[in-house]
């Protein structure tokens, strides 16, 4: 699953449009996120020594699968039964990493153009998402009453981090690059200003669906009641929203070294042919 996760990274943002050069540039550094210990796409989450979240490791495969499919379904009406079977499995797999991908596919319906048609394609696949899970789906929901919040879990678990620790983690470089230089952090950076001045429609829509984690990642010290209009919010463990914004942040990641490079690559040379040069130099 280690070695799958970045594979299916690149094929999903091969899926969803993004260029090879930046869905490679995306599973290249897909391995490098690290955090202290937040419970994100690093390794620390799985390794010997780490939490042990196998569940959320196979969610981490399937969550990117899913969310290019019903992307490509929305906008096309075509591969509906195959976005739904993913998102089921995403569901399955890790509960909170299921629920990320299913309110990300809201946002499928921002662009303009079609959007009762697209609103429609969306509902479909969402009922049969959940018809597909509904053996956990239906008890989950009848028994919500009995879920139960340990007195010895700590706040934040529920609530999340709040605004000022997660911002500082971001700033500080921790979010992406804990125990080094902020790398990660800046490609990251350079891919959220490249997709909002130059990106086209799917990495606009990734860029705007990391801005939206981030701000859901601050959680309920935030949001107070607000954040409890989401569905479930009560029960999900809200400091777990991490992983959509490792997620939507390392496609930023893979897309700001391939902006840049490409951008290089189209200006005219800066360096002279070598039959400008002295005979000195060209020589």
């Amino acid at each position: 699953m280690l070695v799958i996760f970045p594979l299916a990274l690149y094929f999903s943002l091969r899926r969803f449009g993004l260029t090879s050069l930046a869905a490679g540039w995306a599973a290249l550094v897909a391995p490098l996120v690290s955090t202290p210990h937040l419970y994100g796409l690093g390794l620390e989450s799985y390794v010997w020594g780490g939490s042990g979240l196998y569940a959320q490791l196979c969610a981490s495969v399937l969550v990117p699968l899913a969310l290019a499919e019903s992307y490509r379904a929305v906008r096309s009406g075509r591969g509906l039964v195959l976005a739904a079977i993913l998102l089921a499995a995403s569901f399955l797999s890790q509960l909170v990493y299921g629920y990320m991908a299913a309110l990300s596919t809201l946002a499928f319906l921002v662009p303009s153009g079609q959007r009762l048609r697209k609103a429609g394609r969306l509902a479909i696949l969402l009922l049969l998402a959940f018809l597909v899970g509904s053996y956990f789906f239906v008890p989950a929901l009848r028994d919500a009453q009995f879920a139960n919040h340990s007195v010895w879990e700590k706040t934040e678990k529920w609530d999340s981090l709040g605004a000022p620790a997660v911002l500082g983690h971001l700033v500080t470089g921790r979010l992406f690059d804990h125990g080094r230089g902020p790398v990660l952090t800046i490609l990251v950076a350079i891919g959220l200003v490249a997709a909002l001045w130059r990106g086209n429609e799917p990495i606009r829509l990734i860029a705007g669906l990391f801005v939206a984690w981030v701000l859901l990642y601050f959680g309920r010290p935030l949001w107070g009641g607000l954040i409890d209009w989401l569905p479930l919010a009560r029960d999900i463990p809200l400091h777990r929203l991490i992983g959509a914004v490792h997620l939507f942040g390392l496609a930023l990641a893979g897309y700001g070294p391939a902006f840049v490079m490409q951008t290089l690559a189209a200006r005219p040379s800066i360096v002279a042919e070598p039959s400008a040069l002295p005979s000195w130099l060209s020589s």
